[in-house]
């Protein structure tokens, strides 16, 4: 702020004069609050840390307290003769069998609530097929997309989960040749064929590669075996 005097020759001149004269007067009348504000602001601050200061020494003093209670406590029992060490490996293999019956009553209970929780469910649908049934419908016809999406991903899954499980049997190779299998060259072969009745069980499908099941086609395992010089 410059202490040049005052410019009252124009409108503007004017107007910045009483304007710092205003803002001057402002000051001068708030600057006191504000200091008392900012004082208890601070004696504020300040009660708090203190008050966190004598909390944390409370907590420490309390907790060496009861560290040094149990070490005397420890002291104590090592004092004590061959017998009550005996008792104390007693007692704490008791407590031992309590966490474990404990734990078995929880998993119990756990499976409990799930098997009344899987019956509730199945008494539901069972009330409700027609209607779920009729929902589920309706949801096809709105959303045929993503239901012939998703009834792909459920086939492609179900495939996954059925090579995976085949692939730990066969050890990765063919059932046929012996050899080991490629994912691009890997087929899911009913044992059976469909046509002659066989099912889509996991007990009658392998793994084979291209080759062999495209040569097997539907004809019967123990023939195209014997083809093959696996059996006499």
């Amino acid at each position: 702020m410059d202490f040049l005097p005052p410019d009252f020759s124009s409108k503007k001149g004017r107007e910045t004069y009483y304007a710092r004269v205003g803002r001057a007067r402002y000051l001068l009348r708030t600057e006191p609050a504000r200091r008392a504000r900012e004082e208890r602001r601070e004696a504020k601050r300040l009660a708090k840390e203190e008050a966190s200061r004598l909390w944390h020494e409370r907590r420490a003093a309390a907790l060496e307290a009861r560290i040094k209670a149990v070490r005397d406590a420890a002291d104590e029992i090592e004092a004590k003769s061959i017998l009550s060490r005996d008792q104390r490996i007693r007692l704490g293999l008791e407590q031992i069998a309590k966490a474990e019956i404990l734990e078995a009553e929880r998993a119990a209970r756990k499976i409990a609530s799930a098997e009344r929780e899987k019956e509730r469910q199945r008494l539901y649908r069972i009330a409700n097929r027609d209607r779920n049934l009729e929902l589920q419908r309706q949801w096809r016809e709105a959303n045929k997309d993503k239901a012939r999406a998703h009834k792909k991903a459920r086939r492609r899954a179900k495939r996954t989960k059925v090579k995976v499980a085949l692939l730990k049997v066969q050890k990765g190779r063919c059932a046929y040749c012996r050899a080991k299998l490629q994912p691009a060259d890997m087929h899911v072969d009913h044992i059976h064929p469909l046509s002659k009745g066989g099912s889509s069980d996991l007990s009658n499908l392998q793994l084979t590669c291209s080759g062999c099941n495209l040569r097997k086609n539907a004809k019967d395992p123990v023939a195209f075996a014997q083809e093959l010089g696996r059996l006499v």
